[in-house]
């Protein structure tokens, strides 16, 4: 990770000038979005399993995306805290912090959170973890194989039961078909069968428990009942 990244979408004088600190940077309540904290878009994995750059993550001033400085403090202070409004209770929301030397900001510390305080002020604890579709292919009759990896967040106690594959958007709407988590697997496969010939699905992973659900990607796929082409060139070795 760079130790500091020049943000040049930062205004002058907006609280990162003088000297070396930390903001603390929260989405609005109830965005459960992980990049409404992300600086720039990119993303680790993990504990530097693999880093993601790319049309997702577009670097850029567009791609800064912070919902809400919540509070911003100066070395030599070790802590940082924020009242959070009553819109903040029961919501789903995410937070990072980043710290910033004269106006020059960080990646991050270290990894978002996502986090949901209950009506009497106290953190719920969720499912938490990063994930992407590493594959989409077609299938004969029009289906469609996704493949996808996820890990869950270092130290959580919350895992998945169980990983689902849905059609949020498309022509057709087609039950949703899920797969079992296993601990220590990382790599996973769902199916979804015959979709409609030249439909265009918008397709979304999730993992799943019995009381929480969390995104963790999502792909569009135009279904073709002609199913993967034809192997060509089969050569003997």
């Amino acid at each position: 990770m760079t130790p500091f990244s020049d943000n040049p979408v930062v205004p002058i004088n907006n609280g990162l000038e003088g000297g070396l600190g930390v903001a603390m940077y929260l989405s609005s309540p109830g965005v459960d979005d992980q990049s409404r904290i992300e600086f720039r878009r990119v993303r680790t994995i993990s504990t530097n399993r693999w880093l993601v750059l790319g049309t997702n993550w577009a670097p850029g001033s567009s791609a800064f995306l912070g919902d809400v400085v919540a509070a911003i403090v100066k070395s030599p202070t070790v802590e940082i805290s924020a009242a959070l409004a009553a819109s903040y209770n029961s919501a789903v929301f995410w937070c990072q912090l980043r710290t910033h030397n004269d106006g020059i900001e960080n990646d991050t510390i270290w990894r978002p959170r996502r986090v949901s305080i209950d009506s009497g002020g106290d953190v719920v604890a969720l499912l938490e973890g990063t994930g992407r579709i590493t594959e989409v292919r077609k299938l004969d009759g029009g289906g469609v194989l996704v493949e996808f990896e996820f890990y869950p967040a270092q130290g959580t106690t919350v895992l998945p039961i169980t990983f689902a594959l849905s059609a949020a958007t498309g022509p057709t709407s087609p039950t949703a078909v899920s797969v079992s988590f296993v601990t220590g697997q990382t790599k996973y496969s769902l199916t979804l069968p015959t979709l409609q010939d030249a439909g265009v699905y918008g397709l979304e992973i999730h993992a799943v428990n019995s009381s929480d659900t969390l995104l963790i990607d999502s792909a569009s796929f135009t279904a073709d009942s002609s199913g993967p082409d034809m192997v060509q060139d089969l050569g003997v070795c």
